[in-house]
């Protein structure tokens, strides 16, 4: 007479979870929330070298720019594991540097015309006032005349922007000065 027996086969975990930000700057710190069923045992890959264990909430920090894929995987009580990475999950961008210099350096009110060039660095746009009342420039090396009226000072702020947001913010003070070149014609 056959034998027969029971067999109880345990189902494989359900792995899923879901950070509290996608994208960022640079450093970035991401907390993670398992969402996964039946989990004793967890260990997450952040896609940066670094781990961890724990089936609650972890955090990790991208110090730098790049394209991550995590994964995680769940150990049931059962002892049954699975494994779910999600392929470039967390992106992390460069913080922008603002940076510019002009010419000349030296400004009269023989001519007012002042020439920016643009130095920054992680930045795909930008926006420049001229401290003069008048428009801001979106140029990225942009050409200015200011009054002419010397002995007066002008500051100027550069904004870096990037796309994901990472923006930085530079000013600098130019001096227009009164004209100290006198042609005596002898």
């Amino acid at each position: 007479e056959p034998e027969t027996f029971d067999v109880t086969v345990h189902p494989l975990p359900v792995v899923s979870f879901y950070p509290d930000t996608l994208m960022g700057c640079e450093p970035l710190q991401v907390t993670f929330t398992n969402a996964s069923t039946s989990s004793v045992g967890c260990e997450w890959s952040f896609g940066d070298g670094t781990t961890a264990s724990g089936c609650g909430t972890v955090s990790n920090t991208y110090n730098y720019a790049g394209s991550y894929d995590v994964g995680l995987t769940v150990t049931s009580s059962y002892g049954c594991t699975a494994t779910t990475t999600y392929t470039d999950l967390i992106f992390v961008e460069k913080v922008a540097k603002a940076a510019f210099t002009y010419s000349p350096t030296e400004i009269t009110v023989d001519d007012t015309e002042v020439e920016f060039t643009n130095t920054s660095l992680n930045a795909d746009s930008y926006l420049w006032n001229y401290g003069d009342m008048t428009a801001n420039s979106t140029v990225v090396d942009p050409k200015h005349t200011y009054p002419e009226i010397g002995d007066a000072s002008y500051t100027i702020t550069l904004i870096a922007y990037s796309a994901a947001g990472c923006n930085d913010t530079t000013t600098q003070i130019i001096h227009i000065q009164d004209i100290k070149f006198v042609y005596s014609g002898w």
